[in-house]
């Protein structure tokens, strides 16, 4: 009778034990598609590590939905009521948009059968771990199906996924006291054996004996029920799904991307300025003229857009152009990005809005000495990194503006309106020329989502003010950032290219080659050529 009461509490045991082992992360992982980045991996999904982007998984950029992912629960084959889907990869600013939205869970009950929904959710943006809860099921395998992302793009990225297994109540099974009150202790009731034949005479068919029938009701099965399994389940359960998601967030995510883009803006540059200058202005008068008209214009299309033959970028901060915006996301992403002549923002030199982005979004443009000046048309250049992960950051419908007296609202004048496309070339939008002191460029919409990125504004105009003023001053000459000592690029002390030099070396270069046509253009308007 012990050894069957043990055996039944031992079996009730399993039963929870088992329930507390199954919250363990699960085990082989299948998934629809992995994008072959270095830092992304199906083995992720499963390592107990949450928040960074090098332990994560993330299906390919090229794929389309739905996507989804196959797993072994801990324990299998287990009962499971509920699977937990971890978020969290990164800066929610970046990564949120990627995280799922609409997902199905299904249950694969033994390897190769057809998977049977037990769950359908709308998951919120939050960072936070998402448990999804469903009656207890029989699994093998558990099937996610990711039908939608936050940020309604294509990839979708996890960081961990696990189930939840159903621990078994406790039941009255009166199957295993039943085989308690084996046979052999009926010998030990000779007492009523004497009871039974009194009652019957002999030949009869009395001595069959009609009372032993009533010794089978078993009075003992009242000692068997196990009260002391409810002791074991609560303590295990509880420690195991909370691992220490929240230490490790902090790695520095952001300090990826620079690296491959060093090498690809400089080498044009370097050549094409300084020759033309210097030649341009010693020579007689009379000279100058023919050569210089037919070769200067090319310089300031050199960004891909079309302005006006002559005209140059007031907007840049060589010629003094200087651009205001209500927000930035930090001050490492600020609005000097805006006009410092580098347009390849995939290195980080570009400017990025505030998070909560509402619209409609006025960046402000003023010139030198606040001039007048007539403008021709406006650049904007939204190349900061790849399209299929930033080109939803990137404006969308603007509006240009003018104002010739001040900055308030009802200073200014709408001018021309354009759709850009979600392209990271430079985009011209061409005026009909006005003057303007102040050119704002009034962005309606982006391309979805709640931050706006951008590399360059470029406002393009009569390098002399109205007026007959003298021309907008520009950076003066001679005071670029020296090169490196053999005449190449400036580089820092361990060997390597110097952005931060670079940069101002080419926009003081740029400066330079606006200052000199603009003088030649005075001078030629001034003999009448």
């Amino acid at each position: 009778m012990r050894a069957l009461r043990a055996l039944s509490v031992c079996v009730m045991l399993g039963i929870v034990c088992g329930g507390v082992l199954a919250q363990a992360t699960g085990g082989a992982v299948e998934v629809s598609s992995t994008d072959p980045g270095a830092y992304y991996s199906t083995g992720a999904l499963v390592d107990g590590q949450s928040g960074l982007t090098a332990k994560c998984w993330r299906s390919a950029a090229n794929g389309t939905l739905p996507q989804w992912i196959v797993f072994t629960p801990a324990g299998a084959p287990a009962t499971i009521n509920s699977v937990t889907i971890d978020p969290y990869t990164g800066y929610p600013d970046l990564a949120g948009p990627f995280w799922p939205k609409d997902v199905v869970i299904q249950v694969i009950s033994t390897p190769g059968a057809e998977p049977v929904e037990v769950a359908r959710q709308t998951l919120d943006p939050g960072r936070e771990a998402k448990t999804i809860e469903f009656a207890p099921t029989a699994a093998a395998q558990v099937r996610i199906e990711i039908l939608s992302v936050q940020g309604g793009g294509n990839v979708v990225e996890i960081s961990e996924v696990s189930a939840g297994t159903a621990a078994a109540a406790p039941t009255d099974d009166p199957a295993v006291p039943v085989e308690e009150p084996p046979v052999e202790e009926d010998p030990v009731t000779p007492p009523r054996a004497e009871e039974g034949p009194v009652t019957v005479p002999p030949g009869e068919e009395g001595p069959v004996t009609v009372p032993p029938v009533e010794e089978v009701p078993p009075p003992p099965v009242e000692e068997v029920p196990p009260p002391p399994v409810e002791e074991v389940p609560p303590p295990p359960v509880e420690e195991v799904p909370p691992p220490p998601v929240e230490e490790v967030p902090p790695p520095p995510v952001e300090e990826v991307p620079p690296p491959p883009v060093e090498e690809v803006p400089p080498p044009p540059v370097e050549e094409v300025p300084p020759p033309p200058v210097e030649e341009a202005l010693p020579p007689p008068v009379e000279e100058v003229p023919p050569p210089p008209v037919e070769e200067v214009p090319p310089p300031p299309a050199e960004d891909a857009t079309t302005p006006a033959a002559g005209s140059v970028n007031l907007a840049a901060a060589a010629a003094g152009g200087v651009i205001t915006v209500p927000n930035s996301l930090e001050s490492k992403f600020g609005p000097e990005h805006l006009n410092d002549g580098v347009y390849d923002g995939s290195s980080g030199d570009c400017w990025v809005s505030g998070n909560g982005l509402t619209f409609p979004y006025d960046i402000v443009v003023s010139f030198a000495n606040s001039a007048v000046h007539e403008v021709t048309g406006v650049s904007v250049t939204s190349n900061t990194g790849q399209e299929y992960i930033f080109g939803a950051r990137w404006p969308q419908d603007v509006q240009i503006l003018v104002s010739s007296t001040g900055t308030q609202p009802g200073d200014f004048q709408a001018v021309q309106t354009a759709t850009l496309a979600k392209s990271a070339e430079t985009q011209n939008i061409p005026l009909t020329p006005v003057e303007a002191r102040y050119v704002m460029i009034r962005v309606l919409s982006n391309h979805g989502h709640k931050t706006m990125e951008m590399s360059e504004i470029e406002v393009w105009g009569s390098p002399q003010p109205a007026g007959g003023a003298a021309v907008a001053p520009t950076a003066p000459v001679g005071e670029a950032p020296v090169p490196g000592a053999d005449g190449g690029l400036p580089r820092n002390p361990d060997g390597t290219v110097d952005e931060a030099a670079l940069g101002q070396l080419l926009a003081a270069l740029r400066a330079q080659i606006t200052n000199q046509q603009a003088v030649i253009d005075q001078l030629l308007a001034e003999l009448g050529q």
